[in-house]
């Protein structure tokens, strides 16, 4: 289970994350995809947030991964989360092997 706690300075209009304790920093990920330049945000369906996704799948998965399944994560994790400060507990590995799974039946289906 991965925990992510996020805090957000409204008069910064930033958004300091950890995942499972490590700060995360949005320079990684805005090197595959620069969603947000000014850095991670949360509770609604916009570039801070599919930042904020990407990172976290970048710390827990392989890349091409993090990159196929990241807006997926932002809908069903991200958007709908307090805009202030949350606390979540995720167990990531298990969510992806569900999509992947999903995905290879929706593959099956269609052949």
């Amino acid at each position: 289970m991965n925990k992510i706690i996020g805090h957000f300075d409204e008069l910064n209009w930033y958004g300091e994350v950890t995942l499972d304790g490590k700060v995360l920093s949005p320079h990684k990920s805005q090197r595959f995809r620069n969603h947000s330049p000014d850095g991670f945000a949360w509770g609604f369906a916009g570039s801070g947030p599919a930042q904020l996704a990407l990172a976290i799948l970048l710390e827990t998965s392989p890349v091409q991964m993090a990159l196929a399944y990241y807006q997926r994560f932002k809908s069903e994790f991200l958007v709908n989360l307090d805009r202030a400060n949350f606390e979540i507990e995720v167990d990531i590995k298990t969510w992806l092997r569900k999509q992947v799974e999903m995905d290879a039946a929706s593959l099956e289906e269609m052949s």
